[in-house]
């Protein structure tokens, strides 16, 4: 580092240090991510062993658990549907994932959530005293574009 000199010719010295931020994004990005197995055999003829693969969130599907958790909050969260995620994806992306597997992913997921929100309904019933608000909303059928069904959402809370 070089030396700071005063006019005067003295070695200057630090007296303080004045830090700044910004903001900034790391754009998304899709990456393969490879999982490699061994199979071993013997030449006395016994049968192959192949290793063990690393459990997925979903079996037998391409999704990682950040993946699907990135759909699920657009979806659920920034209220961008399947069909326009699918689209997203493929057209930033390169990679072709229809709306219907996107939406058989968040099935499946779902499914895993089931003991979860098992529990939460235990808990909630403990209570003596239990809040629910019924919200109405309509539902948007992608094909045709407009409100087709009124829905609604449910949500209750316990005290404490």
């Amino acid at each position: 580092m070089k030396r700071k000199v005063c006019s005067c010719g003295d070695t200057m010295h630090r007296v303080k240090e004045i830090i700044s931020e910004q903001y900034d994004i790391v754009p998304a990005k899709f990456q393969v991510i490879e999982n490699v197995r061994f199979v071993y055999g013997c030449r006395c003829g016994e049968k192959p062993v192949t290793t063990a693969l690393a459990p997925f969130i979903l079996p037998k599907t391409q999704v990682t658990a950040s993946f699907l958790a990135t759909i699920a909050v657009q979806k659920f969260e920034d209220a961008l549907p399947l069909y326009r995620q699918a689209k997203i994806f493929k057209n930033r992306f390169g990679v072709p994932f229809s709306d219907t597997t996107l939406s058989n992913w968040m099935i499946k997921a779902s499914e895993k959530l089931k003991p979860f929100k098992q529990r939460l309904k235990e808990r909630l019933l403990e209570n003596e005293y239990i809040q629910a608000d019924e919200t109405t909303l309509q539902v948007v059928n992608a094909h045709k574009g407009k409100a087709t069904k009124k829905s609604y959402y449910m949500a209750r809370c316990r005290n404490g």
